[in-house]
């Protein structure tokens, strides 16, 4: 996949996951799946958070190769940042505004930036495309998971 096709499967996203939002009833917006499992609104938060925490990543790969990238623990952030408690419809107008912001730092990125480091806490060294790679599908993954839940909760209230 080119570049290009890349910055535009990452913008794309920002529909994927509001798609998956869309219309969503509000009484099942805090259902708890399973114990243990985050709810559609916690899903949303942490994708929009994993999308702030990237985007610093990446500003920093690109500005200067080499760096250590910072660490998150997201089961704490879910709790400590009080994601029952955000907007969801705030947190994808935010998602938007940032993936638009970083499309255009990427686009304007060249070739040797591409292939800029950064030392992950987790996954070793990656690139800025790795990096790049990675968030594009994350949204994609949670919004998968945002319309399984949608849909089973749908069939239990049918049940």
């Amino acid at each position: 996949m080119s570049h290009t096709e890349l910055i535009e499967r990452y913008l794309k996203g920002c529909d994927v996951l509001a798609d998956a939002v869309n219309n969503v009833d509000p009484a099942i917006l805090d259902k708890v799946p399973a114990p243990g499992k985050w709810t559609i609104r916690e899903y949303v938060i942490h994708t929009f958070d994993a999308e702030i925490v990237t985007a610093a990543r990446l500003r920093a790969m690109m500005a200067q190769s080499g760096v250590n990238l910072m660490g998150i623990d997201q089961e704490r952030w879910t709790a400590g940042l009080h994601y029952e408690k955000q907007p969801v419809e705030d947190a994808l107008a935010a998602f938007r505004g940032l993936r638009r912001m970083t499309a255009n730092m990427m686009r304007a990125a060249s070739e040797e930036t591409w292939n800029n480091k950064g030392l992950h806490p987790k996954r070793g060294e990656m690139s800025v495309l790795m990096l790049f790679e990675g968030i594009a599908g994350h949204c994609e993954n949670h919004a998968r998971t945002i319309r399984e839940l949608r849909e089973r909760f749908a069939a239990s209230a049918k049940a």
